[in-house]
C-alpha cells in the first residue's frame, strides 16, 4: 500500500514539475539567449578592442606607434602647417609616484612619454615648456631636468619655458634647463633653495598622557643609532640636526650647479649661489636678476621656439591622451590602485610620517 502511495506521490510530482517547465520555458529559454548574446558581444569587443592596439602598433611610422596613446590637441600657429612645436604642460606638485599606474597620472612618467614620442616625430621643432609648479620632490624635480636634458642633446631643437602663475623651487630647477624662458610680470618665479620639514609632538603627549615605546637596532659598537632620527616624537639631537643639514646643503648645491648650467652666459654660478636663499620674485624681478629671459605672453614664447628652431610657420600641439575604459579594467593600474586602496589611512599615515626634502616652496 505504502509502495503504492509513493509511486502515485511520484507521479503527481513528476506532472506538477513537467507542467511548471512547460510554464516556465519561454521565459527561460529568452533568459538562456540573452545571456550567451551578452557574453558573446563582451567577448568580441575584448578581441577587437586587442586587434585594434595590434594593428595599430603595427602600422604607421615610428612617430605614429609612439604617439597611439594620445591624440594631438592644437593651441594655436598656423594649422596647416608640417612643423610642430610641442607644448608640455609642468603643472602642479612635482612627486614621482604609482609607478604601476597609467602615465597620465605621474607627472614624471608622463613627461617622459611625451618627449620620448616627441624624439621620435620628425615634424616636432621645438618644446615649449609650460610651468606652473611650486615645485616638489627633489628626485622628481631632478628626473625631469635629465630627461630634458637628454631630450635637447639627442633632438637637437630648442626648449622654450614659459612661466605662469608659480615656477618656483622644484618648478624652477625644471624651467632652468631650457633655451630662453619667458614669464608674465604677475608671475612668481625663483625661491631656489631646499626645504625639510619636522614636527615635534613630545611635549604635547606628555600632557595627553601618551608614550611612545621605540625600539630599534643600535651601532656595531653596541650604541644608540640614528635609526628614528627624525622622529616626531622625541626632539632631535645636535648630531642628528648636522646630518639632516649637511644632506640639505649637498642637495642645495645640487640646486645651483643645475641652474648655474642652464643660466650659463646669464649668470655665473657665485651669482646663482647669492640668488639661492630662497627669495621669490615677481615675473619683472626675476629679469632683473636674470633668473628669465623675458617678460611676455604664451604666444611670444611660441614665436620665441619658432624663431630659435628656424621655421616660419609653425603649430603649437599638445599632446592629449586617450582613456579606454576597457583597457584600464584589465590594466595593472586597475589592481595596482585596488591594492593600494586596502588601507588608504594607514598609506597617509606613513607617507606623511615619512621624512622628505623637497625643491618646494611651501607656506606651512
Amino acid at each position: 500500500m505504502d509502495d503504492t502511495n509513493q509511486e502515485v506521490h511520484q507521479a503527481v510530482n513528476k506532472d506538477v514539475d513537467r507542467k511548471t517547465i512547460q510554464k516556465r520555458s519561454p521565459s527561460y529559454l529568452i533568459s538562456i539567449i540573452l545571456a550567451v548574446l551578452l557574453v558573446g558581444s563582451v567577448i568580441i569587443n575584448v578581441v577587437l578592442v586587442l586587434l585594434a592596439g595590434t594593428f595599430a602598433g603595427m602600422s604607421g611610422n615610428l612617430g605614429e606607434k609612439e604617439n597611439q596613446n594620445f591624440s594631438e590637441l592644437q593651441i594655436m600657429g598656423e594649422e596647416k602647417s608640417r612643423n610642430k612645436i610641442l607644448e608640455i604642460p609642468v603643472f602642479g606638485v612635482l612627486m614621482d609616484q604609482d609607478e604601476a599606474g597609467h602615465p597620465r597620472d605621474n607627472i614624471v612618467a608622463r613627461i617622459h612619454s611625451e618627449l620620448k614620442a616627441a624624439g621620435k616625430d620628425d615634424s616636432v621643432k621645438g618644446i615649449l615648456l609650460v610651468v606652473n609648479s611650486p615645485g616638489g620632490g627633489i628626485t622628481a624635480s631632478d628626473i625631469l631636468w635629465n630627461d630634458i636634458k637628454n631630450f635637447r642633446k639627442e633632438k637637437k631643437v630648442p626648449v622654450v619655458a614659459f612661466c605662469k602663475d608659480i615656477t618656483a623651487s622644484g618648478g624652477y630647477y625644471v624651467a632652468s634647463n631650457s633655451d630662453y624662458i619667458y614669464a608674465y610680470q604677475t608671475s612668481l618665479v625663483g625661491n631656489i633653495g631646499v626645504i625639510a620639514e619636522f614636527v615635534n609632538v613630545e611635549d604635547l603627549f606628555k600632557k595627553i598622557g601618551v608614550h611612545m615605546t621605540i625600539i630599534k637596532s643600535n651601532t656595531l659598537e653596541g650604541k644608540e643609532s640614528n635609526k628614528d632620527m627624525g622622529s616626531p616624537f622625541r626632539a632631535m639631537r645636535p648630531g642628528e640636526k648636522k646630518i639632516f643639514q649637511s644632506i640639505i646643503n649637498e642637495m642645495w648645491g645640487r640646486f645651483v650647479d643645475v641652474v648655474a648650467e642652464g643660466r650659463k652666459g646669464r649668470l655665473t654660478r657665485d651669482e646663482v649661489a647669492r640668488l639661492a636663499d630662497g627669495t621669490i620674485y615677481t615675473g619683472k624681478g626675476a629679469l632683473e636678476k636674470k633668473l628669465i629671459d623675458a617678460v611676455g605672453r604664451k604666444e611670444d614664447a611660441f614665436n620665441k621656439v619658432k624663431e630659435l628652431a628656424k621655421v616660419q610657420d609653425a603649430r603649437l600641439v599638445r599632446y592629449k591622451w586617450k582613456y579606454n575604459p576597457l583597457q584600464e579594467l584589465f590594466s595593472s593600474h586597475f589592481s595596482s590602485r585596488s591594492s593600494i586602496q586596502i588601507m588608504p589611512e594607514l598609506n597617509e599615515y606613513l607617507a606623511r610620517r615619512s621624512p622628505r626634502l623637497m625643491y618646494l616652496w611651501t607656506m606651512e
